[in-house]
């Protein structure tokens, strides 16, 4: 991450990044990062015996109505669709938009 994008914690295992400046393919390939980094970490350090994985959500605020609730609330549909498809993977807000208008159409 750059030293202009914000990393914090919404609550609970929840966490947000945002990262100014940045289009969806950036921020995919850091959402990629990420999960990378997290899979190949030795958590058996921490005492930790589980698998851990991470679900991720990754919007654009070109796909929202411009307002931050709305692109969290876009982030969070998708991370709980990652959740939803198995865990340990990256869906993307705007996936899920083009799947809701491939049903309407």
């Amino acid at each position: 991450m750059r030293s202009r994008d914000v990393f914090a914690r919404l609550g609970g295992g929840q966490f947000a990044a945002i990262l100014p400046s940045s289009d969806l393919s950036h921020a995919k390939a850091i959402a990629v990062r990420v999960l990378e980094k997290i899979a190949r970490y030795n958590y058996s350090e921490l005492g930790v015996k589980q698998n851990v994985t991470v679900s991720l959500g990754v919007a654009n605020i070109k796909d929202t109505e411009r307002e931050f609730d709305d692109i969290l609330h876009a982030a969070d549909l998708a991370m709980h669709q990652a959740k939803a498809r198995g865990r340990n993977q990256i869906v993307s807000y705007e996936t899920i938009v083009e799947d809701q208008e491939r049903r309407h159409h």
